[in-house]
């Protein structure tokens, strides 16, 4: 679940020394993400490869990780995460939900519980809870993803 090779071809000098690089990214999917600048005339050419590696795998994880949660469909196979990390994105996004997506996040949580992604037990100690606080977590989940049911389905006159 990374990049496993990354490689660059520089074309000739720029007048003022720069140089066009070109890097190839492959991931372990084979797929192949492409990136083209202008260098700096000293610049380090595998440094900057290597660290733009780690940002796209970054990028790739946490871009699967908005698509599972929000997106995907529950038993969405997963490529650059694992759901020991997916539970734990799942519950800082919860704790620190300030754009209205609690609901979403709670319906899926609950969704993935019901059809077997995750224990009660698993999301619990993601969420550092007691088996007694996790239950009163779980209904007030159930009763907003409801409540927001009722609210979408609203209709007027």
């Amino acid at each position: 679940m990374s990049i496993i090779s990354s490689v660059f071809d520089l074309g000739s000098i720029q007048r003022d020394g720069r140089r066009y690089c070109i890097e190839r990214h492959t991931d372990h999917l084979g797929i192949v993400h492409v990136v083209e600048y202008l260098a700096e005339a000293a610049a380090n050419h595998t440094t900057i490869m290597n660290t733009r590696a780690l940002r796209i795998a970054e990028e790739l994880k946490e871009e699967e990780l908005k698509y599972a949660v929000f997106d995907a469909p529950w038993d969405y196979v997963l490529q650059w995460t694992t759901n020991n990390e997916l539970a734990v994105w799942v519950r800082e996004k919860y704790k620190q939900d300030k754009n209205g997506t609690l609901a979403l996040i709670a319906s899926r949580i609950l969704e993935w519980i019901a059809n077997g992604r995750f224990t009660d037990t698993q999301v619990r100690n993601a969420f550092g809870l007691s088996a007694a606080q996790w239950t009163t977590l779980k209904a007030k989940m159930q009763t907003l993803v409801d409540n927001n049911l009722v609210v979408q389905s609203a209709v007027g006159e």
